[in-house]
């Protein structure tokens, strides 16, 4: 049970960085090393093994993490 809770908190807090580094306008791999640096070291501060760590830091995905893209939302007015 305590590896289901665990993991599940390992998203919320790998969010919570992913706001921090929205916040402070990191982009690239600046934004990625920032998110998944700082949820490791959350995970170590509680007593955490380290392979969890490393796993909850990348979100236990094996791809690649994701780029911060920016879209260009065009109106048109009806006629």
């Amino acid at each position: 049970m305590r590896d289901s809770v665990a993991e599940g908190l390992s998203h919320v807090v790998f969010a919570a960085y992913d706001c921090r580094a929205i916040a402070k306008q990191l982009q690239g791999d600046e934004w990625n090393s920032f998110c998944s640096g700082a949820a490791a070291e959350w995970f170590r501060k509680h007593g955490f093994v380290e392979w969890f760590c490393q796993a909850a830091a990348c979100g236990f995905r094996a791809d690649p993490p994701r780029q911060l893209q920016h879209h260009v939302v065009r109106r048109v007015k009806a006629k």
